[in-house]
């Protein structure tokens, strides 16, 4: 694995996964500090403004029913976001049939849940979800230019090589304006070609399809990276170098990231930074009040 991108004093560092059969990784040793039944790692997040990535993944890192690090908590993170998902694609297709204001702000709150529990399992790999999209968005940059003479090179091309290089921390509003620049989250960063010339692009209902199966890909590659002897045993054999490392989970969280704000533009006419902010309102609630999560009910202060 290479060192994290250095992005000045004061920028994210994930921390490491504490299951003691993991190889070496990068990152701070986590300290969860425990506070009326929940787990934080930094649990003076709660007021500071997000206006970045790397914002939002420090505050998804409070309130945690399980403790940072370890298996039990990115187990319960997958339960929740592939649960999320249904409620996601269901919720999409409630505003398709009745797009007024409430059925709006029910989409937005529930792509926010999906992307909350992705950025919480990335934590939790010990990933950087800004390092992440930069990789990402090199990947696109530098992709299938030309499928033939008729090659297209949209507007988000350059703000794509921006991305990918910048020493700054990635915006939120940055990834909003890469799509309002036409850019769309392909199939494979290889084949960002012109969708409306070449028919290349993917519906909006397989871009949410495709958000709702990240949380599969993510039991396959936590569950490799947490536990291979038994993730062997079942016949799950991802590529070696990819699934025993953060590497094989942080192009996955990076997907979701890009997906769901292209979901929020187009199909609910929001951005990312609305579905992030609908969610920090939202869970801060929750802690605040004793409930974490529909299911699991109220919890017991101690």
């Amino acid at each position: 694995m290479g060192a994290f991108i250095n992005r000045g004093e004061g920028a994210y560092q994930p921390f490491r996964p504490q299951d003691p059969s993991l190889l070496a990784y990068r990152g701070e040793v986590v300290e969860p500090v425990e506070q009326d039944g929940l787990f934080y790692r930094r649990p003076d997040t709660a007021e500071l403004p997000i206006t970045t990535i790397q914002d939002y993944q420090a505050w998804t890192e409070r309130g945690w029913k399980k403790e940072h690090g370890t298996y039990a908590a990115s187990e319960r993170f997958i339960g929740k976001m592939e649960e999320e998902s249904l409620e996601m694609m269901q919720a999409l297709v409630d505003y398709t049939e009745h797009p007024d204001d409430e059925h709006r702000t029910a989409a937005l709150s529930e792509l926010g849940d999906v992307l909350w529990c992705a950025t919480a399992l990335a934590s939790n790999s010990g990933c950087s979800i800004n390092d992440a999209i930069a990789n990402r968005m090199y990947e696109y940059a530098v992709g299938i230019r030309y499928m033939d003479a008729r090659g297209y090179d949209g507007p988000w091309r350059m703000q794509a090589r921006l991305m990918a290089t910048e020493q700054t921390p990635t915006t939120i509003v940055a990834i909003d304006e890469l799509i309002m620049n036409d850019f769309e989250p392909t199939a494979s960063p290889r084949m960002n070609i012109d969708p409306p010339s070449y028919g290349a692009d993917m519906s909006r209902g397989q871009h949410a399809f495709y958000v709702a199966s990240i949380g599969v890909f993510l039991r396959t590659a936590i569950n490799y990276q947490y536990q291979p002897n038994e993730a062997i045993e079942m016949g799950i054999r991802p590529k070696p170098f990819d699934f025993l490392t953060d590497e094989g989970v942080a192009p996955l969280v990076a997907d979701a990231y890009l997906n769901i704000a292209y979901l929020a533009q187009k199909c609910v006419a929001g951005t990312l930074q609305e579905v992030i902010d609908l969610n920090k309102q939202k869970i801060d609630s929750r802690i605040t009040e004793g409930l974490i999560d529909k299911t699991d009910g109220l919890r017991a202060f101690e």
